[in-house]
């Protein structure tokens, strides 16, 4: 670890970066401030088997800790709402674990009826052939799409059909020291756009003690979903076939497009200035170091907003901004962040009814409100920002307005929709394991990219095959 700073390293400290990495941990206690509102919502579609007992279904999920506590209060609610449909709910591990197990309990005919997955697993959800469109549940039980955020419910519409339920949902965002700032003379409500501000403002930021630094300007974590951020932003495209949504997505298209060099280049420059520190793929280090005050910002996600307000503990006051984009173009912008609910099809009519109604219920204003309030997400239900509760808690929580107004300030095409392809947890882990050898020196940028899309190239190629296509 590049100039070492000695931490204690918390076992546990995030989620998964809200559905895009796959690891599984949690932060600090947050608080259970938040609506007691339950609803009714879509209960009239369920319907009790013969012998008057209720359905049951089995949801898999991959939250963890306090989050996980938030999301089990939630589904008690809704078992209690209503006598149709009885919902157990059981944590799975990671993304990658979840997925891994739902592929073998298909294979043996089990698995579970409603499955949260994250973003990057959608392709391979759609191909697999054991999810069924949620649009097709909606039309025939007139449930309006429309109430759906706009941003969550395009990037998991392919082919022109809704394919799961947005649940969890936010946006990378920089988390930045404002006391800082404002010591080191720069303005506090003003935090960079670009990277080259990053790199600008890091240098400004950071406090040497001797030859010692005792605060570093910036972090990032070498992580493949902040790598698909810069991609975005510069208005290129990850995959082919239109980021793989006009058409199936074939071979990698930032490596043609030079999206890729100018990551690994500008990633490798930023990461060797005196003024930032490089913790690798360890994203609670850079977590837990900005948190202490020892770094100044942390590009994160933004649903932590609560969690690291309480882990500063008012030492200083925390700022958020947008995500620093290489460049600022008119067609690029962020991606999101997040997961959603994959209606799974046993052959069993009862079954789906039940899952579909326990879907529309935690897409319900009342219940995304209530999820909102407790995690620090984006509601994925427009309406529920019309309640008094969630108006209230705008006010006092500028994490939420920073993400909303970052997401609706960017185009929604399909270059901020993000890629879908079937190797993207795949295509993630070897951008880490790349762009680790380049911090390190041991590949230069070029080599890099051309490493990495002969790595990505074979898999999809591979998956593409085994798929018939």
């Amino acid at each position: 670890m590049k100039k070492g700073i000695a931490l204690l390293i918390t076992v546990g400290l995030l989620l998964m970066i809200a559905a895009c990495s796959g690891n599984s941990a949690n932060v600090a206690n947050q608080s259970n401030t938040g609506s007691n509102t339950e609803t009714n919502a879509g209960t009239d579609t369920a319907e009790p088997v013969s012998d008057g007992k209720p359905t049951e279904i089995v949801f898999w999920n991959s939250f963890t800790g306090e989050i996980y506590k938030s999301l089990e209060e939630i589904v008690a609610d809704y078992n209690n709402s209503q006598d149709k449909v009885h919902v157990t709910s059981q944590f799975q591990g990671t993304y990658d674990e979840t997925l891994t197990k739902f592929k073998s309990s298909m294979a043996s005919g089990s698995g579970p009826d409603v499955l949260h997955m994250y973003e990057a697993g959608t392709r391979y959800m759609i191909d697999s052939g054991y999810a069924l469109p949620v649009e097709d549940f909606a039309k025939e039980s007139n449930f309006d799409l429309n109430q759906l955020n706009d941003m969550a419910r395009s990037y998991y519409t392919i082919d022109n059909k809704l394919w799961s339920m947005p649940f969890n949902y936010g946006q990378a965002l920089l988390f930045y020291n404002k006391t800082a700032f404002e010591e080191a003379g720069l303005d506090p409500n003003a935090p960079p756009r670009t990277y080259k501000e990053f790199a600008e403002y890091a240098d400004k930021l950071m406090i040497k003690d001797g030859d010692k630094v005792t605060r570093y300007g910036a972090t990032i974590a070498v992580y493949g979903w902040f790598m698909e951020q810069l991609i975005a932003g510069q208005g290129k495209f990850y995959v082919d076939s239109d980021n793989g949504r006009s058409g199936r997505a074939t071979g990698l298209d930032a490596d043609a497009n030079e999206a890729l060099l100018n990551v690994f280049t500008n990633w490798k420059a930023f990461t060797d200035k005196e003024s930032v520190v490089d913790f690798g793929k360890n994203l609670s280090s850079g977590y837990q170091s900005f948190t202490a005050g020892k770094i100044a910002m942390l590009p994160f996600v933004s649903g932590y907003y609560n969690y690291a307000k309480q882990a500063i503990n008012g030492a200083f006051e925390l700022g958020v901004g947008y995500f620093p984009m290489l460049e600022k173009t008119e067609k690029g912008g962020s991606l999101l962040a997040g997961a959603s609910f994959w209606l799974i099809d046993h052959k069993d009519e009862a079954k789906k009814k039940a899952s579909w109604d326990f879907m529309q219920y935690m897409a319900s204003p009342e219940v995304q409100a209530k999820w909102t309030l407790k995690t620090g997400d984006i509601a994925i239900n427009k309406k529920s920002y019309e309640l008094a509760e969630v108006k209230t808690y705008l006010e006092s929580n500028p994490a939420i307005q920073v993400a909303l107004e970052q997401e609706s300030a960017y185009p929604n095409n399909f270059y901020t929709q993000g890629a879908v392809f079937g190797v993207m947890p795949e295509a993630r882990l070897s951008f880490e394991e790349n762009m680790d050898a380049v911090i390190a020196g041991v590949q230069t940028p070029q080599q890099a990219v051309d490493k990495f899309s002969a790595q990505v190239g074979k898999s999809l190629k591979d998956y593409n095959t085994s798929m018939g296509k």
